[in-house]
């Protein structure tokens, strides 16, 4: 199933990137500006790819999403691990075969370079332990691509980098974004039913990178500090708001499967 933003979402994402006054957070050399979780996907022009996204992969929640902004440089092949917080990742190669960690990538300004794949198990597993240990864009880092990288360049996927096309990946696999022109990217963080969430994850999470206290309200509204799981939490857009009467503003526990593919009928996004 093809994802596509139109035009107007796409001019509605930007105006609202750029009224937010976003800043870098963390990796200004990569990133100019960078925004977490500014839930731009419960916009009332965003309802019908948000459904999308959840008829795409009906075992998955949409968590959160974020915008950034970089000059059109190269992001080199990592995994991702700081922004895998909130939530408990035990094993990262549990994640992987279960695909706990999706997300969906939207250029939204043109020639910005492509996003690129490796779904290498291995390699994966052991670019995300080099990337724990050392921190991402670290000189160990930066050299374990070097010396996997003609592997890499062999096997991999290039998807289409046209504004508003949607291309989903996993996290917890090899990818990067080749070299363009100045871009802006749309990014709908998914997490499966079965993945686990703790207060102290989302604590974790902050102390790894500051890009992630957007996410700290998460520990105020889980009811203890034990683990649960994703599936039985509401991540809709009404129960953050309803929440954020109550001085909180994210998922609040459920005793029943929630359907989070909610709000009214839009026809604006393009869907195949």
């Amino acid at each position: 199933m093809a994802i596509a933003l139109t035009d107007a979402q796409v001019r509605s994402l930007r105006a609202r990137f750029d009224a937010h006054g976003a800043t870098p957070q963390a990796h200004a050399s990569t990133w100019s500006r960078r925004l977490y979780a500014p839930f731009f996907i419960d916009a009332p022009e965003m309802a019908d790819v948000k459904r999308a996204i959840l008829r795409a992969h009906p075992r998955h929640v949409v968590a959160f999403d974020i915008v950034f902004e970089s000059r059109g440089n190269e992001t080199a092949w990592h995994t991702d691990y700081e922004s895998l917080g909130p939530f408990v990742v035990r094993d990262a190669l549990v994640a992987m075969r279960d695909r706990h960690f999706v997300s969906v990538h939207f250029n939204l300004t043109k020639d910005g370079g492509s996003l690129v794949t490796c779904d290498s198990t291995w390699l994966s597993w052991l670019t995300y332990r080099c990337i724990v240990a050392f921190g991402i864009y670290s000189t160990a880092h930066m050299l374990l691509t070097r010396i996997i990288g003609p592997f890499l360049a062999a096997f991999a996927s290039r998807a289409p980098n046209a504004v508003g096309a949607g291309n989903a990946f996993d996290n917890t696999r090899l990818h990067k974004v080749t070299a363009g022109e100045p871009r802006i990217s749309y990014v709908v963080r998914l997490a499966h039913e079965d993945a686990r969430i703790s207060r102290e994850s989302v604590r974790r999470g902050v102390e790894r990178s500051a890009a992630c206290a957007a996410l700290s309200f998460l520990a105020e509204t889980l009811p203890d500090e034990r683990e649960h799981r994703v599936g039985d939490l509401d991540w809709s857009g009404e129960a953050r708001e309803t929440n954020a009467g109550k001085g909180a503003t994210t998922a609040t526990v459920t005793t029943a499967t929630v359907t989070t593919a909610t709000g009214a009928d839009a026809k604006s996004a393009r869907v195949s």
